[in-house]
Formats: structure tokens, C-alpha cells, sequence
């Protein structure tokens, strides 16, 4: 048959390449699986495996932008925002799982709890921020508007971060010169396909 049509459904043949060396046959999934000294089964999972790691994803309709909010009035200079979208592709075409996001939320708020603008680090700095709410979001999904008026869904498992800005740093947010949060730290990336 050729593997890559799937015509073994219908009866067609395992060597059968339809004349088109660029069909895959069962020889060549052999040859493939000889070479790395793996069964057929391992081969052929490896395929799948690799072609959801390597996919790019569908776009997701109802991405959380992760720009920020600014509930109430402005005296208070309260920001909110989604740090980080729960078991959804972000614009660096990265994920994390639900109970991923969660352990780091949780360490964050145990061990850091400090927002540094624009990624600044070490001692010193202007953070202009102070963290006042760090959360994850339980439902049921949240409609909300950002500081440029766009609708944003914030969904279950999001990861919420609100401040209370310094009056530099929230004539920033207000210019839109820094407009949502960005998280900065370690992680361990693993090959899996994105979530649906």
C-alpha cells in the first residue's frame, strides 16, 4: 500500500507506490525503522509524533491578547491583565497546559512577586508596579475590554496578574508603550502536539 494514502482501507497493496516515488510504502517505513534499529509501530508513532510537534497551529479565534485592563477609576492606576493563556498557543506559538500554568503561578506568588518593566533585572530597578492580585482565573469565561477597547475572553485556568502602577509607569500603559504582562524565567520546553 502506499501508507501516505491510505488506500490499505480499500485493499491496496503495501509495496504499491501508484508510480510516484514520492508516495510512502511499507519498504520505506521499514527501511526507516531498520535504520534506528525500532519496530514498525515505533517508526510509524515517531511520524505521528513528529507531524504534531512540527504543525503550525490553527489560529485560535479567541486568543487572550493578554493586553491590559483598567477596571474602575483611574486615581487607583489598577491594571489586570492575563499573564499567561491556559492550554493555548500564544504568539511565540508556545503552550502550557492548565496544570502546568498553574505550578508556575503558585511558585511565582511564593517565591518572586516582583514585575520588573520591559524585563529589567538586578537590584535597583524601577519596577513601577505593585503586584496586588496574582490569581488563576475559575470560571466561567470572563468578557472583558483592554486599555485599546478590544474585547478579550479570559477563559478558565488563565493565569491573572493585577498591579497597581506608579504614575510613570501607568503613563506608559496609558500610552500603550507597555500594554500587557510578559513573563521572564526558566522552563523546560517538551515536543507535544498544541492544544485544540
Amino acid at each position: 500500500m502506499c501508507l501516505s494514502c491510505g488506500c490499505c482501507a480499500s485493499g491496496g497493496s503495501p509495496t504499491d507506490d501508484h508510480d510516484d516515488d514520492a508516495n510512502i510504502t511499507l519498504g520505506d517505513l521499514t527501511d526507516a525503522a531498520n535504520a534506528q534499529g525500532i519496530t514498525l509501530a515505533q517508526a510509524a508513532q515517531n511520524i505521528v509524533d513528529s507531524l504534531a510537534a512540527t504543525q503550525a497551529p490553527e489560529p485560535v479565534e479567541d486568543a487572550v491578547m493578554k493586553a491590559l485592563a483598567v477596571p474602575g477609576a483611574y486615581p487607583n492606576r489598577f491594571v489586570l491583565g492575563v499573564a499567561y493563556p491556559a492550554a493555548r498557543v500564544d504568539g511565540h506559538r508556545e503552550w502550557a497546559s492548565a496544570d502546568s500554568l498553574e505550578q508556575a503561578a503558585w511558585s511565582f506568588a511564593r517565591k518572586h512577586r516582583r514585575i520588573g518593566f520591559f524585563h529589567a533585572e538586578g537590584p535597583g530597578i524601577e519596577t513601577h508596579a505593585d503586584l496586588v492580585e496574582s490569581y488563576v482565573w475559575r470560571g466561567p469565561d470572563w468578557e472583558t475590554t483592554d486599555i485599546s477597547g478590544a474585547t478579550q475572553v479570559v477563559k478558565t485556568g488563565d493565569w491573572m496578574l493585577g498591579a497597581i502602577l506608579d504614575e510613570p509607569g501607568f503613563g506608559l500603559v496609558l500610552n500603550k508603550k507597555a500594554d500587557g504582562w510578559s513573563l521572564d524565567g526558566g522552563a523546560r520546553r517538551r515536543r507535544s502536539a498544541p492544544p485544540k
